[in-house]
């Protein structure tokens, strides 16, 4: 999962809170409604 994001050799580091993990640059955390997130990654598609 995590190439398709752009973070392929960093290792995944859990933030505090649990809820989402940093991989370099990228922060990386599970979307909790599946119609808003297919919308922003939709409107972020560059």
């Amino acid at each position: 999962m995590r190439a398709a994001f752009g973070a392929r050799v960093e290792e995944p580091e859990l933030l505090e809170g649990g809820v989402a993990w940093r991989c370099g640059d990228v922060v990386l955390k599970p979307a909790a409604n599946t119609a808003e997130a297919a919308w922003v990654a939709q409107a972020l598609d560059l």
